[in-house]
């Protein structure tokens, strides 16, 4: 009986839902922590490493810890708010948190944007192009969303959600990349102190446009009623997608463990 449920897709994508919250955890209890921190002065003073104490001053500062506290909030939400979308019963709370979602989409995006014009990036340039971009997009995608459900246009909605899930949890799929990259590799070849490797450069932009770019690659086949959801296809996407979190996961924080 068990098997039987689990076969089914929907099980199947609760179930790296279900994943993806777990391992998340940790990530949005550290930069929650970190963004609080951030409006002490103590941490500003003792710790440099964090860059939480910018030329800029406090506004710079109080942006850069916000965008982190709402952030990490966003991403612990986003795979329980999928997961409300797709049950009856969870339907009141889905509704209820999509306007907590949006509020902390909106602010994350603006926070870490506004961050990047008065104080740049570690990584430079590159790095300061693709993360603004993606402060950008979160913007954009969560009025999208927004605006949708409040035009009761469901189908427009749920694909502006999907992608606005995508880039709720790229913060943390940029990391789990470099966890991946630092197991397979047994080092981190491309990757440099000051982020300005070549894995650096490519890691600017490829944490949220890889995403995207195959969940429109999906979308595009639901439109033209391509069949491409075999049951064969769901377990082995689920099993890689859950292979990589698992292992990115270790690669990355398994020291701090």
């Amino acid at each position: 009986m068990f098997s039987n449920t689990f076969s089914s897709t929907k099980n199947k994508i609760f179930f790296l839902l279900g994943l993806s919250l777990l391992l998340a955890l940790p990530f949005g209890y550290f930069a929650g922590l970190v963004g609080k921190m951030g409006f002490t002065k103590g941490l500003m003073e003792n710790h440099p490493t964090l860059n939480l104490n910018p030329s800029g001053g406090m506004f710079a500062n109080y942006s850069l810890s916000i965008h982190m506290i709402f952030g990490a909030a966003l991403t612990i939400l986003a795979p329980i708010q999928i997961w409300l979308g797709w049950t009856k019963k969870g339907l009141f709370w889905h509704k209820l948190i999509g306007k907590l979602f949006f509020a902390l989409a909106m602010v994350t995006g603006f926070g870490g944007f506004c961050y990047i014009l008065m104080e740049g990036t570690t990584g430079g340039i590159v790095m300061s192009l693709g993360f603004g971009l993606y402060g950008i997009l979160v913007i954009i995608t969560a009025w999208q969303t927004m605006r949708y459900a409040l035009a009761k246009q469901l189908k427009w909605h749920e694909e502006w959600a999907t992608r606005l899930f995508v880039l709720a949890m790229a913060s943390w799929f940029y990391r789990l990349c470099y966890g991946f990259w630092f197991i397979i590799t047994g080092g981190s070849p491309g990757h440099t102190t000051n982020f300005q490797g070549p894995f650096d450069y490519f890691m600017d932009f490829a944490f949220y446009m890889l995403p995207l770019l195959l969940l429109e690659w999906y979308l595009r086949k639901i439109k033209d009623n391509t069949k491409i959801v075999n049951p064969l296809l769901v377990t082995g996407f689920v099993l890689a997608a859950a292979t990589f979190i698992v292992l990115g996961f270790w690669g990355f924080y398994g020291p701090y463990l």
